[in-house]
């Protein structure tokens, strides 16, 4: 921001200025054709400013992204001042970019409104450290699944949506059986493959929509929004059946068996927060590995 107030009160040696500062800088009339930029604007767009000056955004970009430029350069003559917005740009040799421009209007020796100068920052780097980061704090490395302080929120949220609607939804936890002696064992390089093996099939079997995340350890939870009791006990019972097809010829290290345990709650009938439908879920659950294990069991009725 500072960067544009400076060229616009020394506008007597702008061009000079901007063929020096070595970030991409353009400037327009208001019909929106290029008047120049700097050697930094050709790096970045890969194109020669003579193939630039003169011509429009819709003759060099495609056209949506021309589309949103102009109408950003329409909304800052509207507006006089400093623009500011992220968006994505693409050179001639396809490489893709996330920027940030900050524009601002400039006059002519009679006070009119004639123009505007651009700066681009390329700020691609930044956005993928961002995301990166975001993906530590929200997915469990192992399984690739969301983590269970990332669930948890999505959880909280999908009570909030539930609340106002009335409408159901289920939250299983399912929990891999005899998970510690597999471990013991086998050792816990076979563990981890276990958990992938088993994250994936959970993948396979729910929709986009759903809610799925590593609980801890060995166990999982999953939210299935607008889904009943008896909804939730067949997806679960599919899921089952797929652990153990999975595992049913699964030789490796000599393990051959993989079974899970499943206990299902439901917003409403069994609680109506994050804390009483895991609860429930977890105590239906501990009944199924009470009775044998690999099974499918609801809360209690209250």
């Amino acid at each position: 921001m500072n960067l544009i107030k400076f060229i616009k009160n020394n506008s007597e040696s702008l061009t000079e200025l901007i063929e020096l500062l070595p970030i991409p800088i353009f400037y327009k009339d208001r019909e929106g054709v290029y008047l120049g930029c700097n050697k930094a604007f050709e790096g970045f767009v890969k194109l020669p400013r003579e193939e630039v000056i003169g011509k429009t955004a819709y003759e060099l970009l495609s056209k949506k992204e021309a589309d949103l430029y102009f109408q950003k350069d329409q909304e800052l003559f509207n507006n006089p001042g400093i623009q500011i917005f992220d968006g994505k740009a693409a050179s001639s040799e396809n490489d893709s970019y996330i920027v940030r421009f900050h524009k601002a209007t400039f006059k002519n020796d009679k006070g009119e409104i004639t123009g505007l100068i651009g700066v681009v920052f390329d700020i691609t780097k930044e956005v993928m450290q961002e995301k990166y980061l975001d993906k530590l704090a929200s997915y469990d490395e192992l399984t690739e699944l969301h983590n269970r302080r990332k669930g948890m929120l999505l959880l909280e949220e999908q009570i909030e949506k539930s609340k106002g609607d009335n409408i159901p939804f289920s939250v299983v936890m399912m929990d891999i059986d005899h998970f510690k002696k597999i471990n013991d064992t086998y050792g816990h390089s076979y563990g981890d493959e276990i958990l992938k093996e088993i994250s994936q099939v959970l993948k396979n079997n729910l929709r986009d929509h759903d809610i799925v995340f590593r609980h801890g350890g060995e166990e999982f939870i999953y939210c299935l929004p607008k889904t009943d009791k008896e909804e939730a006990f067949l997806v679960s019972e599919r899921i089952r059946q797929s652990i153990l097809k999975k595992f049913k010829n699964y030789e490796k290290n000599g393990c051959r068996h993989v079974t899970a345990s499943f206990g299902i709650a439901t917003f409403l009938d069994d609680g109506d927060s994050v804390h009483h439908l895991i609860n429930r879920a977890d105590h239906a659950m501990y009944k199924v590995k009470t009775s044998g294990r690999n099974g499918v069991g609801f809360a209690d009725i209250r």
